[in-house]
């Protein structure tokens, strides 16, 4: 009885052709990882920036609301529909306002720099807006604006208050 045996030439090594196609198909995951894993931090970054924005936002609509005698909006003699700058009082012109960095910040120095840096790109405007010259509630809107990866963006909450709080007077040390 003969018995036939096999031999292959090749003995457990890769072919050159293998090795190319494990290399190109480990290129494109890694590719496609780093593409995933950029917009995840592109969507982390402008989800922040927008949740920063809308808490600047909410702070200022309450700081008027709750404080008015500090800001200043020529409502009297508006036509209804008019968007009339609120601005505090004493301050110059209805420009965009500053945003003030959190006044907890991080130990880190440089944690700290970067979270200062962070708020500088923020700006604010506050407008308030009569519906009809017999309303007793005008329309008020705080927009908060900033740059974001070379673009402008906007983030505008509104609420109503009472007329009568931008008819009132300034408190002491709340300015002229």
């Amino acid at each position: 009885m003969t018995r036939t045996v096999w031999r292959h030439s090749r003995e457990g090594g890769f072919t050159l052709v293998e090795i190319l196609v494990a290399l190109a198909v480990v290129g494109i995951g890694a590719t496609i990882f780093i593409s995933v894993f950029s917009s995840a931090l592109d969507l982390a970054r402008n989800s922040r920036s927008k949740t920063a924005a809308a808490a600047i936002a909410e702070e200022q609509l309450e700081a008027i609301v709750r404080h008015p005698g500090q800001y200043q909006c020529a409502l009297n003699g508006a036509k209804p529909g008019d968007q009339l700058p609120v601005v505090p009082r004493g301050a110059e012109g209805d420009k965009p306002r500053r945003v003030a960095p959190p006044s907890v910040m991080p130990a880190d120095a440089g944690a700290s720099r970067r979270e200062t840096n962070f708020y500088e790109r923020f700006r604010w405007q506050a407008y308030a807006k009569a519906a009809a010259a017999e309303s007793p509630f005008v329309e008020v809107t705080v927009a908060v604006r900033w740059k974001e990866a070379g673009r402008d963006q906007t983030l505008a909450l509104t609420t109503s208050a009472h007329r009568t709080l931008f008819a009132a007077k300034a408190r002491p040390g709340a300015g002229p």
